[in-house]
C-alpha cells in the first residue's frame, strides 16, 4: 500500500511538472497570438521576389552570359572587316629606273640602276567565297545569345514561383504553430480541471494519464511546428540574400 502510494505521488508529480512546462508554453503562445496576422508583418511578395532576383547568384551569371554573348554576336558581324584593309611598306637597294633623254631632236629611253628608298601604301580587298556565303558562325552566334536569355528568363521565373512556395510555407508554418498552441492551451486547462478531480477522486488515475499523455504529444508536434517555422524564414532569408525583418503590428 505505502509502494503504491509513492507511485501516486510522484506520477502526481511529473503530472504537475508537465503543467507548468505548458504554462510556460503559454505565455510562449501569448507571442505568437499577437504576431497571428504573419502576412501583414512579412514583406510582400513583389518585394520579395525582387530582393531574390537582385542578389541571385545564378542571374549574375546569366548576366555576364548575356554579355559574352552579345560580344561573340558583334564580332561575327564584324567578320568581313577582316578582308578589307590598308598595307604600307617600306624598301632600300639598287633599283632600275627609265631615263628619258634628248638628244638632237630625238629621243631615247635608258635604265639606269641607283641606291635609293621606297615606300608604298595601298588599300587591299579579299573577297573569300566560302566567308561571303557561309553565315554559319553568324547564326550561331545569334542562337547563343538567345539562348543565354531565355535561360535567364527561366531562372527568373523559377526564382520568382520558389520565393511564393517558400512565403507561403512560412505562413503554413506559423498558423501550424497558433493552432498547436491552442491545442496546448486547451490541454492545460484540462490537466488543472483533471488534477482538480483527480485529487477529489472524481476522475481514475487512468483518464488523468490519457490527458496527460495528449498534452505531452499536443507540447511535442508545438516544438516540431515552432522549429518548421525558423526553418522556413532561414530558408527564404537564404533565397532572397537578406535577413528578414518582421513589422511590428500596432494594437
Amino acid at each position: 500500500m505505502m509502494i503504491k502510494k509513492q507511485l501516486i505521488l510522484t506520477f502526481i508529480i511529473c503530472i504537475w511538472g508537465s503543467i507548468s512546462f505548458a504554462q510556460t508554453e503559454s505565455e510562449f503562445a501569448n507571442l505568437y497570438i499577437k504576431e497571428s496576422h504573419i502576412e501583414e508583418q512579412l514583406p510582400t511578395l513583389a518585394e520579395l521576389q525582387e530582393k531574390a532576383i537582385q542578389n541571385s547568384p545564378r542571374l549574375k551569371i546569366n548576366d555576364a552570359d548575356i554579355i559574352i554573348a552579345k560580344q561573340q554576336l558583334l564580332r561575327q558581324k564584324r567578320d568581313w572587316q577582316n578582308y578589307i584593309g590598308l598595307e604600307g611598306g617600306a624598301k632600300y637597294g639598287l633599283f632600275d629606273n627609265l631615263v628619258l633623254t634628248q638628244e638632237l631632236g630625238t629621243e631615247a629611253v635608258s635604265t639606269a640602276t641607283t641606291e635609293q628608298s621606297r615606300y608604298y601604301i595601298g588599300a587591299y580587298l579579299k573577297l573569300p567565297m566560302a566567308s561571303i556565303f557561309d553565315k554559319s558562325n553568324v547564326k550561331i552566334a545569334k542562337a547563343e545569345n538567345q539562348r543565354v536569355l531565355n535561360s535567364k528568363i527561366e531562372n527568373t521565373n523559377t526564382i520568382k514561383q520558389l520565393v511564393v512556395t517558400q512565403y507561403y510555407n512560412i505562413v503554413r508554418a506559423h498558423r501550424s504553430v497558433i493552432l498547436r498552441v491552442n491545442a496546448v492551451e486547451s490541454y492545460r486547462i484540462q490537466m488543472i480541471r483533471a488534477k482538480l478531480d483527480f485529487e477529489n477522486s472524481i476522475i481514475p488515475i487512468s483518464e488523468y494519464a490519457r490527458l496527460n499523455d495528449m498534452l505531452i504529444k499536443a507540447l511535442i508536434s508545438l516544438e516540431e511546428s515552432k522549429v518548421e517555422y525558423e526553418v522556413a524564414i532561414h530558408l527564404l532569408e537564404q533565397t532572397i540574400g537578406e535577413k528578414i525583418e518582421l513589422k511590428t503590428l500596432e494594437n
